[in-house]
């Protein structure tokens, strides 16, 4: 009877019992540091990625149809805090929804969240 208690918590409690096939996705905190970071969730959350600095570009189609990188807007903050020459930020993202995308400071805990306009332009904003 233990045993089987056991067996059945441990079915209970693994990270994919009752939920469907969601993954996650964040970027490595060794080595390196650019990362191309593309969600399952489609093209349009394709990101290249500076983790020393933040910086952040969106994979866009240019008007010759080639793909390219554009910068993408990050809100400012006086608490985004980069130490020189080592990772200071991970990009997460949830395969629940592209809004549960986030940049991650390692150093202070600040988030941003993307987020998109009226227009579907992509940034990421400060979350609170």
């Amino acid at each position: 009877m233990n045993k089987v208690f056991i067996f059945l918590c441990l079915i209970m409690f693994s990270p994919t019992f009752g939920q469907e096939n969601y993954s996650n996705q964040s970027t490595s905190f060794c080595g390196g540091r650019w990362e191309i970071f593309m969600s399952e969730l489609g093209a349009k959350v394709s990101f290249k990625f500076d983790k020393y600095t933040g910086n952040i570009y969106q994979m866009v189609r240019a008007e010759d149809k080639s793909l390219t990188w554009q910068p993408m807007k990050k809100e400012e903050s006086i608490k985004d805090i980069q130490k020189p020459d080592i990772i200071n930020y991970q990009l997460f993202s949830s395969g629940l929804g592209i809004k549960y995308t986030f940049i991650l400071n390692t150093n202070t805990g600040l988030v941003w969240q993307l987020v998109h306009d009226d227009n579907e332009v992509l940034s990421f904003q400060i979350m609170n």
